[in-house]
């Protein structure tokens, strides 16, 4: 009886050391293939990814005998950037499964390649598996074949416990190292610090208003009121001058750096005035009215400047971006009914703007972008005189005492519309 009592709990042990030892499972991790399309030409493409790899992790999953981490684990392993071997050391995993697919052709006629690898560590043995197929019904018959491969491949892998001594000296492979698809997070549309050069062609409209409150020296506005007392007052607008021009920008991303030059051809210059005047000595003169004048003006301007931007990036590998900076702008010509005003040393050239707008970058390829734009300025120095010895001559007192007595409020600005197209390096 003892003798039996021992030879069953002999065949007992036996047993359920042979389900300890059955129970060990391979870890596998399964990454979802990168989409190495061009997303512009196939913006529907990333639809795939989840496809293959959701068809691979399933069949895995239902076969059963894998220790396979939770999908959203896999994700967010995926996105760490690690190759295979880095991953698998990691996770003390035994196999990664990893790849990548890519469209071809036109509407019509489009075509998928599939490629699968299968890492296995510590050995570094990679499995490969490449699959062409028409983008329709006959390509799902392509991820069957996929599904069959990659499972009866890793059928063969036993687990092993991975040692540290093991994974220092396994060899790494030499191709197909892993590339993290990040199609579910926004993409970085140029890696590092990208530069981009480029040229745009403008058309906007500029608008301007001043007013005049003269109540200490009427003579100013005619020499007949030297003497007189009383309030002068206009007020001016003008209607839209438009303009083209034509630039060149260096862009850092964040800061953008560009030289143009302005034309605006001898279109009527249309001025609205209101006025009023108001004597009171030596004789009560009080009368009011509107006049409007229309000077034909042409100007050639050349400015530069600088915009601080922000840009956002889109998941075409796109960006918009708000922005604002500053411009400097030179006149080189201007003509007003045919005579050119730049010839008295008091007209100002120079002026400086302030600038806000919205704009973006179109990607077209991996190095060519559409470079569309809004731009809204202010112009800071409206005040187009520069107080000189003929100034004073002209007018009689100093620029500073002319703006004071006259208390005179200039403004301008302008809408710019522009597009062109960039080269990135």
């Amino acid at each position: 009886m003892l003798f039996l009592k021992n030879l069953l709990i002999l065949i007992m042990l036996s047993t359920l050391s042979g389900i300890a030892l059955g129970a060990a499972q391979p870890k596998i991790l399964v990454f979802a293939p990168s989409d190495l399309s061009d997303t512009v030409k196939y913006p529907s493409s990333y639809i795939y990814r989840e496809i293959i790899f959701k068809d691979i992790y399933d069949i895995l999953i239902k076969k059963g005998g894998y220790d396979i981490p939770a999908e959203l684990y896999l994700e967010t392993l995926s996105k760490n950037a690690l190759t295979p071997a880095a991953a698998a050391l990691k996770e003390g995993a035994n196999a990664v499964i990893y790849g990548d697919y890519k469209f071809s052709g036109v509407p019509g006629a489009l075509a998928i390649s599939i490629n699968i690898l299968i890492l296995e560590y510590p050995s570094g043995k990679i499995s490969s598996f490449s699959y062409e197929a028409p983008a329709d019904i006959k390509m799902f018959s392509s991820i069957d074949r996929i599904i069959g491969d990659v499972a009866g491949t890793i059928e063969l892998i036993k687990p092993k416990e991975i040692k540290p001594s093991e994974a220092v000296a396994a060899p790494l492979p030499l191709s197909g190292e892993f590339k993290p698809d990040l199609s579910a997070s926004p993409p970085v549309k140029k890696k590092g610090f990208p530069v981009m050069i480029g040229f745009n062609l403008a058309a906007g409209a500029a608008w301007g208003n001043y007013s005049i409150d003269n109540t200490s020296d009427l003579g100013l506005i005619n020499p007949n009121y030297s003497s007189a007392a009383g309030e002068i007052k206009e007020t001016a607008t003008t209607e839209p001058v438009y303009f083209s021009s034509a630039e060149f920008f260096l862009d850092l991303k964040y800061v953008r750096l560009d030289i143009a030059g302005g034309f605006s051809p001898a279109t009527p210059d249309i001025v609205n005035a209101n006025y009023s005047f108001n004597i009171t000595s030596p004789l009560i003169t009080s009368f009011s009215g509107t006049a409007d004048s229309t000077n034909y003006s042409q100007t050639i301007t050349f400015a530069v400047g600088i915009l601080l931007k922000y840009p956002i990036d889109l998941p075409d590998g796109s960006d918009v971006w708000p922005g604002a900076g500053i411009d400097y702008h030179y006149t080189l010509f201007n003509e007003n009914n045919g005579v050119n005003t730049l010839t008295n040393d008091y007209e100002n050239r120079s002026s400086w703007w302030v600038k806000a707008g919205l704009g973006g970058d179109i990607k077209l390829s991996d190095n060519f972008y559409l470079t569309p734009s809004i731009i809204i300025s202010y112009d800071l120095t409206a005040i187009n005189y520069i107080d000189t010895p003929a100034f004073r001559q002209a007018y009689g007192v100093s620029l500073s005492d002319y703006l004071k007595d006259m208390d005179i409020q200039a403004y301008e600005w302008t809408l710019t519309f522009s597009i062109g197209a960039a080269y990135c390096f």
